[in-house]
């Protein structure tokens, strides 16, 4: 699925939103690495960003996160951001 979704197109959000959806459930650490990679730019941000918090991915959550409320309860897990 990640090969047919490379092109990244804006009608395939959907599709890019469930891919994320399933690995930050099933396996965070590929999430992560896609969202590294920026591959995808068309998904369900909120979405994605609630998973990842979830998923104890709080770096992506706050990269991802526009709610200030959102933001302050993502900063308790400060030991888990990385320094930059």
């Amino acid at each position: 699925l990640l090969d047919v979704l490379k092109g990244n197109r804006p009608e395939e959000g959907m599709l890019q939103t469930r891919l994320l959806e399933m690995n930050l459930v099933q396996a965070p650490q590929v999430a992560d690495a896609i969202l590294n990679n920026k591959i995808f730019s068309h998904y369900d941000r909120a979405k994605i960003s609630q998973l990842c918090e979830k998923a104890g991915l709080y770096q992506r959550a706050l990269e991802h996160y526009t709610e200030l409320s959102d933001i302050k309860r993502c900063l308790v897990h400060t030991q888990m951001l990385q320094p930059e």
